[in-house]
């Protein structure tokens, strides 16, 4: 999976575990001002990257699936 990535499910795969690192800091901010900012911010980074990263790949999947198609045919 990861050799068919390109550079937009390279960036989404960082901006996921940005996402994913923001939720850890959850516990460890002080006021609840900044655990709502950490976890708001956690889950539309999170889903940006989760979204660019399944989009780069199904369309690196399709891509080689169309390709395997024509050499057998």
């Amino acid at each position: 999976m990861l050799k068919r990535m390109g550079p937009v499910g390279a960036i989404g795969l960082f901006l996921s575990l940005f996402g994913l690192w923001l939720f850890v800091a959850i516990p460890f901010t002080e006021t609840a001002y900044g655990k709502e900012t950490n976890a708001i911010s956690g889950g539309i980074i999170l889903a940006i990257g989760l979204t660019a990263f399944l989009l780069d790949v199904r369309k690196k999947g399709s891509a080689s699936s169309k390709a395997d198609s024509t050499k057998e045919g």
